[in-house]
């Protein structure tokens, strides 16, 4: 039976501390705000007494706690066993715990939290928003501070040394995982779960044994504190990449906590590799998969980077610190440390100063700010105090790339899930925008669970090490834009939308380009799923450009608005004249022939208001002024090419006042509806706002021309007067009315002034009568085609709109069996799997869209040919040299199709890691 909701918590302020409380929290580390909190961790304990172990429950736990919000507000979760240690070991420390709880009140959050001895630690999800931390306050553990990890303070005093292990076998190895593998996502649908040894020091152990007294005691207490610091760290692995760590039986072998007589003296790579893999006195070779050693030194090192499940070199990694505790330690570093043993390089490409990476992954300025940064250890390089608790899309790609197919795919235990990943993501085209504009990418995704979807948009043009160290607007390679949190809107302002409406296009970690170059943005989009989290990705190609290639070379300059920059007022219903600069961006290549003119009451875009919808993009707009139905002291306008990417707004607030004799207005809240034709019955509705001015007294009666011949429009209300009001119009009985777009008019007309206000919205009624497409290749009968064939057609030339086609692939005539269907929005096709040899196959298309399906084409057959191998060798030396590149030529001296290519190729070169070979 579910526990019901009851308080376990109750805030608290420092003035209810007692005087003889000793703070346990570092107050040198005191977050910017934060809340405190008193717990009956006992009743918090017998609720999770019975908690099901995860990897034998599915669906909803009954066991249910509540832990406060960041404001104060308790939630409920439904938490189950994590199981973070061994089996064998949990049986043997029963009060050590780690535990899942997934929200009952907010979808998408969920919370990562541990309970020992060392009292309540918990870190809390939030798709969108800052990690929530709740840990220990007072030495007694019954104060507990609450704070979110944005309000951390500067880690700038930490003495933080990563040395990361760039041996060519090492980056070697990790970058054919990337290359050859492919994977750019943990999308596979499997939970990893990998085999921790975690060893420690004298040193660190002796700062954690307490008051304990027997050797079974201390390790006990010191592995309580590994698990704070691991149930951290597998909340991030979780959620970003379905990998989890367990701590294995026998950890208390390789735990100290007497420095005098540890095994280390200093060096920690080769010696945790050794201490681990004793057979006797460690854990031995075949026992973990991934080892790693807790220390006081003030470093990191992975000792080989993708070498996890590699004997030899997979327990090899350390993080040391001299205050090893809390959310720095536990991200910044211990995540940070564990990401390069995963696979994972650094991504900030600061000068010396902040240790770079030196494998084409430095895709973030300065010091960057995702898990494999360095935030808050470069000196005047820090993007920002802390790591943000995520992983950039190149460490995702590169991990994946190795827990897929690379070295470390062949030790961990991997368990299928029923979580899919986001689907149909989806990037955007390439755009070409001129030069000094701000811009927003927007993407898109799917999700078949209904999962709540973040998207983290993140600038992938890597560059060694960029000087001078921020970001200019004069840089033709490398980051200009920072790494940001995801969050639940698929949109990114460039800079953020801030920094826009500040008229500030350099911030100094994201800086629009003055110049022409080239860019590639990443899309990830995360499904926010406890314990089993999964991504999915795609990129996209930005130019920014300083000429037209039309012929005419005409210059493209920044795109501006010209007119409202100093203060203005505005009277509802008085025209009003808008101006912008369009810079050529009406030509080529950037080709934007509209534009959208947004206006916001509140300044900061979050209550938009369409001016106009597809002007054209010619400079000037003359307003109407019957839009904006509200006054407000602070409103923005923003003009955004409705067919790219780029805008800007004014630079100065405008009032919006009413005009001195009542009136009202119309706004459109649904302006573009689509429908099938020919359906019966049919409607279709939109809703707009009525709105009076103040005294307006009046009645509106409510009409509307220019809808489909025969059908017929309603309102309700069909009138108003002096109360604001949403109308719904519906439109009906269309049946009967021809395909097309219809331009509705919608009209309010007073009843004593004979004043009339109208605003327009379409509607596009899709007809299901289908030409029929012509197939084009393979050619009906030919011979002697590729296993690897791809079908190519015509769109019909007559009839309604395609949306897609239907597509079959069979060995028989009739299709009574088929090899392969599919929908596809293309006109072409490549089927999933190789064709066989030899063979003759028929296959045929059929168009249709969301209102009806046209038929079948007749079939096309073509027979494929038979695969022969033919070696080519080019044995003549080429040279690289390190400004430019190398072309190595290999000729196909055979007229053949080609169905298949393997190639092998020989390079010898000092800093092999460093080369990039691509096969065009």
């Amino acid at each position: 039976m579910a526990q019901s909701k009851s308080s376990d918590w109750t805030i608290k302020s420092e003035s209810d501390l007692k005087s003889s409380s000793e703070i346990k929290f570092r107050t040198d580390k005191m977050p910017t705000e934060y809340t405190l909190y008193s717990v009956d961790l006992f009743s918090v304990k017998s609720k999770l007494q019975n908690a099901p172990l995860r990897s034998q429950f599915f669906g909803d736990s009954p066991n249910i706690v509540n832990i406060p919000d960041a404001n104060g507000k308790l939630e409920n979760y439904r938490v189950l066993d994590a199981e973070i240690l061994h089996p064998d070991l949990a049986e043997l420390v029963p009060n050590i715990k780690s535990y899942v709880g997934k929200s009952i009140d907010t979808p998408g959050k969920y919370a990562r939290f541990s309970v020992s001895q060392a009292g309540f630690h918990a870190q809390i999800f939030e798709p969108g928003k800052s990690t929530f931390f709740i840990d220990p306050y007072t030495a007694d553990k019954t104060v507990y501070i609450a704070y979110k990890r944005d309000d951390l303070v500067d880690n700038s005093n930490d003495i933080f040394s990563c040395e990361t292990d760039n041996t060519m076998q090492n980056k070697l190895q990790t970058l054919q995982n990337r290359q050859l593998v492919a994977p750019t996502s943990t999308n596979d649908k499997t939970l990893r779960t990998f085999r921790l040894a975690m060893s420690c020091t004298g040193e660190y152990g002796a700062l954690f044994i307490g008051s304990a007294t027997t050797d079974f005691d201390k390790k006990t207490n010191i592995l309580a504190q590994i698990n704070i610091t691991m149930t951290r760290v597998n909340g991030i692995y979780e959620k970003e990449m379905g990998i989890t760590y367990q701590i294995v039986p026998d950890n208390f072998k390789i735990m100290y906590y007497d420095g005098a007589t540890d095994p280390w003296d200093g060096e920690y790579n080769d010696k945790t590799q050794e201490v681990i893999d004793d057979p006797v006195n460690g854990i031995g070779d075949p026992n973990y998969d991934i080892g790693h050693n807790f220390n006081t030194d003030g470093g990191g090192n992975e000792g080989c980077i993708g070498c996890v499940c590699n004997s030899g070199n997979k327990g090899s990694g350390m993080t040391g610190r001299s205050n090893p505790t809390g959310d720095s330690f536990d991200v910044d570093y211990v995540a940070h440390e564990i990401g390069h043993q995963m696979g994972g390089y650094h991504t900030h490409n600061g000068t010396a100063l902040c240790l770079k990476s030196g494998n084409n992954t430095e895709v973030e300025p300065g010091s960057g700010s995702s898990i494999m940064g360095y935030a808050g250890i470069c000196p005047g390089q820090d993007v920002q105090d802390n790591s943000d608790d995520y992983f950039n899309f190149v460490n995702i790609r590169d991990i994946s790339a190795n827990i897929q197919g690379g070295v470390s795919s062949v030790c961990p235990t991997e368990t299928p899930i029923a979580n899919n990943p986001p689907q149909d993501v989806e990037a955007g085209p390439e755009y070409f925008i001129p030069v000094g504009t701000a811009f927003i990418l927007t993407g898109s995704a799917t999700d078949p669970d209904g999962d709540v979807l973040t998207y983290t948009w993140e600038q992938n043009d890597n560059e060694d090490m960029q000087s001078p160290v921020r970001p200019v607007p004069t840089a033709t390679a490398g980051p200009m834009f920072r790494s940001r949190r995801g969050t639940t809107s698929p949109s990114r302002y460039f800079p953020q939308l801030g920094d826009i409406l500040a008229n500030n296009l350099q911030p100094d970690w994201e800086v629009i380009p003055q110049n022409a170059r080239d860019f590639e943005f990443a899309l990830t989009v995360r499904d926010n799923v406890a314990v089993y989290g999964q991504t999915n990705s795609d990129l996209m190609t930005l130019h920014s450009v300083v000429v037209s290639d039309d012929g005419s070379s005409a210059p493209i300059t920044a795109f501006t608005v010209t007119s409202q920059n100093t203060a203005s007022t505005w009277i509802q219903g008085v025209p009003q004249t808008i101006t912008w600069n369009v810079s050529n961006t009406n030509l080529s290549p950037v080709n934007c022939s509209t534009v959208n003119i947004l206006f916001s009451a509140l300044g900061d875009f979050s209550d938009t208001v369409t001016l106009a919808a597809g002007a054209p993009n010619n400079g000037t707009y003359l307003y109407d002024g019957n839009t904006i139905a509200t006054t407000t002291e602070t409103g923005r306008l923003m003009i955004m090419a409705a067919d790219n990417i780029f805008l800007d707004v004014n630079d100065a607030s405008i009032i919006v006042v009413e005009p001195t004799s009542p009136t009202f207005f119309l706004v459109a809240k649904e302006s573009t509806k689509t429908n099938c034709a020919n359906v019966n019955p049919n409607e279709v509705t939109y809703a707009f706002d009525y709105t009076p001015t103040t005294a307006y007294t009046e009645t509106v009666t409510f009409s509307a021309t220019g809808n489909p011949g025969g059908s017929s429009v309603s309102f309700n209300p069909a009138t108003a007067g002096a109360t604001a009001t949403e109308v719904i119009m519906t439109v009906s009985n269309f049946s009967s009315a021809a395909e097309g777009d219809y331009n509705i008019t919608i009209t309010g007309d007073s009843n004593l002034t004979a004043e009339s206000k109208s605003i327009n919205v379409n509607l596009s009624l899709i007809g299901d009568t289908f030409g029929t497409a012509q197939l084009v290749s393979p050619a009906d009968g030919s011979v002697d085609q590729s296993t690897f064939a791809q079908l190519n057609w015509d769109a019909p030339a007559t009839g309604d709109t395609v949306s897609s086609y239907d597509v079959e692939l069979s060995l028989v005539s009739n299709f009574s069996t088929t090899v392969e269907t599919a929908t596809t929005t293309e006109s072409e096709f490549v089927p999933s799997a190789e064709l066989m040899e030899a063979t003759i196959y028929y296959w045929r298309v059929k168009p249709k869209n969301e209102c009806g399906e046209g038929t079948f084409t007749s079939a096309y057959s073509f027979t494929t040919g038979i695969n022969t191998c033919i070696t080519e060798t080019n044995t003549t030396p080429q040279p690289i040299a390190s400004t430019f590149t190398t072309t190595s030529t290999l000729e196909i001296t055979d007229d053949v199709v080609i169905s298949d290519l393997n190639l092998t190729m020989n390079v010898t070169h000092p800093y092999i890691e460093d080369i990039a070979v691509v096969l065009t």
